[in-house]
């Protein structure tokens, strides 16, 4: 579904990211790891067309710089971290923006069905409740429900996340991780990921791409990646051994 060719970003340093080429299945849970400043977010955001960059990625066969950004909209949403707020739109508000890359004509509005399936979306996430209240005034984690159900709105064949679990207690994290499994089975969707924790990262993904300074470090299955000589040389410790280490003190309680 997803193909990257020789993919390179520079944010006009230097490359952040250098010349990456792999592709991702219908279907896959495709997670990208690796140390802080390794290139994770700035390649997440070149395959949403966020960012400039060279060589090709290409959606469905379609190099996506062809693609009309309405149209990539369509099938391609992102979820990154909770970020600053400036507009008090209403939870109901900010889920409906999801369905306007579907609505034809510029000045056409969301029709009747448009605004079920917000009300769906609402509550889908349990926040049907709170859809008339600004999102200046709910909990971090009602937001990021919030935006997960404008994500699931777009309707998207693709979705992207941007450590969107980064500042969220474990509860909520295992909550947004087990509707974004849902939609994935439901619809045979593609998820790429970004998470700053392996632990995550071993949890959910099919396969891992791991990056260190940019260039692929590894790419093979999660199992292999994690457990691995490649990821403690990238992370620069022993990675299992301290995972194991960790749940050992766990498996004493």
């Amino acid at each position: 579904m997803i193909r990257v060719e020789n993919v390179s970003v520079d944010y006009g340093l230097g490359d952040v990211v250098h010349d990456l080429s792999f592709s991702v299945s219908k279907g896959e849970k495709f997670c990208i790891a690796g140390p802080n400043g390794s290139g994770k977010s700035t390649l997440v955001q070149a395959l949403g067309r966020l960012l400039p960059y060279k060589g090709r990625i290409y959606f469905e066969g379609e190099e996506i710089r062809q693609i009309p950004r309405r149209k990539l909209a369509a099938s391609m949403a992102l979820l990154s971290q909770i970020p600053a707020l400036y507009f008090a739109y209403s939870v109901r508000q900010t889920v409906a923006m999801g369905r306007y890359p579907h609505v034809k004509g510029r000045l056409s509005g969301l029709s009747r069905a448009d605004w079920d399936a917000v009300d769906a979306c609402l509550e889908q996430m349990g926040i049907l409740d709170i859809a008339d209240r600004p999102i200046t005034q709910i909990s971090g984690g009602q937001l990021q429900r919030t935006l997960l159900a404008r994500v699931f709105a777009q309707s998207p064949k693709v979705i992207l996340l941007d450590e969107p679990l980064n500042h969220l207690d474990l509860a909520c994290q295992v909550e947004l991780l087990e509707h974004l499994e849902y939609w994935q089975k439901e619809t045979q969707g593609v998820i790429i990921a970004v998470f700053h924790d392996l632990n995550l990262v071993r949890l959910f993904a099919d396969r891992v791409l791991l990056l260190d300074s940019g260039r692929m470090a590894a790419l093979d299955e999660c199992g292999k990646v994690l457990a691995g000589e490649t990821v403690n040389r990238v992370f620069g410790m022993d990675v299992s051994s301290w995972m194991r280490s960790a749940l050992a003190k766990w498996e004493k309680i």
